[in-house]
């Protein structure tokens, strides 16, 4: 099934991160109660965020990393093992507006085992839509390539009909440095991968009498 995705800028999401502490793999799950809930709803509900990096070439390490294109998108694993993409977002919008209560945590061999499944059905939930951030990339890619070479064109063009000899070829010298830097750009942004996040995972349970 195709994930649906969200933004950070969603009014019900940013409430949702204020409110949740953000997952970190081998910490302990939160277990939550939601009202109104069918009996069958029950597993581990999540929110992962794809990011499509490369390198800016910039010599501090923290500065290396460049974000190209990103997603969040909610993913829900019934106990059964299935994905169930409408009940994932219904989930989240349901705990936001309702308050959810905190029935324990799942922690140990038993969260370890919960994080395995649910990572093996994100990768598969997320592959669609790290494939449409790929394409989307490539597509932004191609038009920087052809306005580059169109906007060169045009400069040098303009730049061979100085008249003065040695002006005309100091900026020509100009130019060329700058084309090269230009490409070299493209040439580093066109090298990504994926990389996925967790942010929030918790256990939904039915309310409990």
């Amino acid at each position: 099934p195709k994930a649906c995705h969200l933004t950070l800028e969603y009014p019900l999401l940013r409430r949702l991160l204020e409110h949740l502490p953000p997952f970190v793999p081998g910490m302990p799950i939160p277990i939550l109660s939601l009202s109104d809930l069918p009996s069958e709803v029950s597993g581990l509900w999540s929110l992962w965020e794809i990011q499509l990096v490369g390198e800016k070439g910039e010599d501090e390490f923290f500065k290396k990393i460049q974000v190209y294109q990103r997603r969040i998108f909610p993913l829900f694993l019934h106990e059964e093992g299935k994905i169930l993409s409408p009940t994932a977002r219904s989930l989240w919008e349901k705990m936001v507006a309702d308050s959810p209560r905190l029935l324990g945590y799942e922690d140990g061999a038993t969260s370890q085992k919960l994080w395995q499944k649910l990572e093996k059905a994100a990768r598969e939930q997320g592959r669609p839509l790290f494939e449409e951030l790929e394409k989307k990339h490539k597509q932004q890619l191609s038009w920087e390539r052809e306005k580059g070479k169109f906007s060169f064109s045009v400069r040098r063009k303009a730049i061979e009909r100085i008249g003065l000899p040695q002006v005309r070829n100091y900026r020509l010298r100009l130019l060329e440095q700058e084309e090269k830097q230009y490409w070299q750009q493209l040439e580093r942004k066109a090298k990504v991968v994926p990389v996925m996040t967790a942010v929030l995972v918790v256990r939904i349970e039915p309310e409990r009498d």
